[in-house]
């Protein structure tokens, strides 16, 4: 059983060895065949290119000997033209009139037929750049130096062709990438923060703005105003415009004052008007304030305001010559001053009569030394510039918020309708002395916003009472 055992092991060992030995023999064979075919394709190679080689230097040779152009003709007296930039064939003549041209046409032909596969032919070419085209490129890029380079040429560039090419594309990308750094540097640039409108001084009250600028002269003690302009002026009149102008003071002393040019139906008025303020010592001015008024001019009736300020001269510096936009604010003295009068109007365009009713008023200004007036309302009736008819109504004593509830008729006909108004006047009534103005409102097509609008209002509703609040001018 051992003898067994032992003749099984070393039977393995000997498959084992002869399996190995298969193996390394079959690595060498296979090594010795792999180096043998690759020997010969190189070999094959070798030759295909020697031969081509020959064939090349063939052609060379025979370009030298033909010059520019070779013509070649056949019994049929069909012709070939060689020109400089075609493929080179060549023979110096060729003799037609002998009696073995069928031979030397063949072998001709058979060295124009190896000779003309252009596959296998390799031509160097010189390719040179359109000179219209290269300045026109140079001028628009502004590189007067850099040369075009010509798309598309022959495979089979020279080494001096390719090493210029190389060059030049180096010069190329080197200034395109001058270029780019440079645009990458504007793009990288923060973009410029929005312009912001000039700086304004006070509350926005929609009443518009005014620009004006301050000079003054150490010299010839003069103080220089300009009034420049405004802007976003509210309008006044029913037109949806306003005819704005300016009033200047120097406070506390309110009895000299000075005017701009009105400027007709323009709510952004340009005036660019300067004042001059002579004999002034600047400590002087320290002391004063300019008040700025902007008035609504109202040809028929008391000018509305608009809006005003205030500059106090010890808060700026005046050697600075500083410019100035400031809000313009409430007038304070526009609202609630003389008082308010309550009209009711009434047209009957059929007959051509007019009725007002004087309601009562309030808040009037005391006109006495008790601290009260004594009222009264008296009415014009006017056609144009001409008055002609009055009416008033009783005396109120001793109050500021008298009730009269008077009506009144006036015959205005439908056709001067247009042209006709009604000064409403309030007055103070004394027993000694003249009878003093309190205020007035004048009613009419062509009055201010107000008190046009109550008139249209009345011929729009005929027959109809139409009741309104008017603050009494001066």
């Amino acid at each position: 059983m051992a003898i067994i055992t032992a003749m099984e092991d070393t039977t393995q060992i000997i498959l084992v060895i002869v399996c190995s030995l298969g193996a390394v023999m079959g690595l060498v064979m296979g090594s010795v065949v792999c180096s043998w075919c690759f020997g010969k394709k190189k070999k094959g190679e070798d030759s295909d290119e020697e031969a081509l080689a020959r064939k090349i230097k063939t052609g060379n040779s025979l370009d030298e000997e033909s010059g520019d152009t070779t013509r070649f003709k056949s019994e049929g007296s069909q012709s070939f033209q060689q020109t400089p930039g075609s493929p080179a064939i060549t023979r110096n003549t060729i003799n037609n009139n002998s009696s073995g041209n069928h031979s030397n046409g063949g072998i001709l032909n058979g060295v124009l037929k190896r000779f003309e596969r252009p596959e296998r032919k390799m031509v160097t070419e010189h390719v040179q750049p359109n000179v219209t085209s290269q300045t026109a490129l140079n001028q628009q890029l502004g590189l007067q130096k850099e040369s075009y380079n010509t798309m598309g040429m022959t495979r089979g560039l020279s080494l001096s062709s390719q090493s210029r090419s190389a060059s030049e594309e180096e010069e190329s990308s080197s200034v395109w990438k001058n270029v780019k750094s440079i645009a990458t540097l504007l793009m990288d640039e923060p973009p410029p923060e929005p312009t912001t409108g000039p700086i304004v001084d006070g509350v926005d009250f929609k009443l518009g703005k005014l620009q004006f600028g301050l000079a003054y002269d150490f010299q010839s003690l003069t103080l220089s105003l300009r009034i420049i302009r405004a802007t976003q002026l509210p309008a006044k009149d029913v037109t949806g415009t306003s005819d704005p102008y300016v009033k200047i003071v120097l406070l506390p002393d309110k009895k000299h004052k000075l005017l701009t040019k009105v400027k007709k139906r323009n709510l952004n008025p340009h005036w660019n008007e300067c004042f001059l303020f002579e004999g002034w010592p600047h400590n002087k001015l320290l002391e004063k304030t300019l008040y700025l008024q902007v008035i609504d001019y109202d040809r028929f009736s008391r000018d509305d305001p608009i809006g005003e300020t205030y500059v106090p001269l010890n808060e700026i510096d005046l050697s600075q010559s500083p410019l100035f936009w400031k809000y313009l604010q409430p007038c304070k003295d526009s609202r609630g001053k003389l008082g308010e009068l309550l009209l009711s109007l009434c047209y009957q365009p059929n007959i051509g009569r007019l009725s007002v009713i004087v309601m009562k008023a309030k808040e009037l200004k005391a006109k006495d030394i008790t601290g009260t007036s004594d009222p009264y309302v008296k009415i014009w009736l006017s056609f144009g510039q001409n008055r002609v008819e009055k009416k008033k109504t009783t005396i109120k004593k001793r109050t500021l918020n008298p009730v009269f509830n008077e009506s009144f008729i006036f015959d205005i006909p439908w056709e001067k309708l247009r042209e006709a108004s009604l000064e409403v006047t309030c007055m103070d009534f004394d027993k000694v002395g003249r009878n003093e103005l309190i205020g007035k409102v004048i009613l009419g097509g062509r009055s201010g916003p107000m008190e046009t609008r109550h008139w249209n209002d009345m011929v729009s509703k005929p027959r109809q009472q139409v009741a309104q609040w008017h603050l009494l001018k001066d």
